[in-house]
């Protein structure tokens, strides 16, 4: 009658939420597990789980992904999964707060930490991310300073700057500031 059916594929990361959901967490590890691809898929499959008890028991999962030893696209998709990860804060914030300094995770870091509720942050971490972030404000041409990125890290140390000791604010301010 001339109709075909076309079919569509069902992306992985979607297939494997469905099986972590459906309570066989386990079973989508084993298949992720066998390939840094698999291992991208699966933490971007994270988010979509409804359950937040079931994202918090897959926190270990997730943390062992940040290994060096893994590829960057499996690192960065860790970063960004962990955004989603109710369980340990105050952890999670100080595993990712380092990645803000490395210029190919630092997107997925400012988004990542810019999620995790205040009363979780260090005020040490937070400082040392304020510094970071200055610095890279002082060091990027201008013309470079209008892109979503830039934008979205220099959001970051004015949420920063509100738990931090009343100087610090003022001289992080000051030194971003044009002369």
């Amino acid at each position: 009658d001339g109709t075909e059916v076309q079919t569509c594929a069902l992306p992985i990361a979607v297939a494997l939420a469905g099986l972590i959901a459906g309570g066989d967490a386990d079973a989508a590890w084993k298949i992720a597990s066998k390939s840094a691809r698999g291992r991208e898929d699966f933490l971007k499959g994270l988010p979509l789980l409804p359950s937040r008890k079931t994202r918090a028991a897959l926190r270990d999962k997730v943390v062992s992904c940040l290994e060096k030893s893994q590829p960057l696209a499996v690192r960065r998709a860790a970063i960004e999964s962990l955004a989603f990860v109710p369980a340990q804060p105050k952890e999670n914030f100080k595993l990712i707060a380092p990645f803000v300094s490395t210029g190919r995770l630092r997107a997925a870091a400012v988004g990542t930490l810019s999620r995790i509720p205040k009363e979780h942050r260090s005020v040490e971490s937070s400082r040392r991310i304020v510094t970071t972030l200055v610095k890279l404000a002082e060091s990027t041409p201008a013309a470079r300073r209008t892109t979503p990125r830039f934008l979205d890290a220099m959001n970051l140390p004015d949420r920063f700057l509100a738990p931090l000791p009343v100087a610090a604010p003022r001289r992080s301010r000051a030194a971003a500031s044009p002369a």
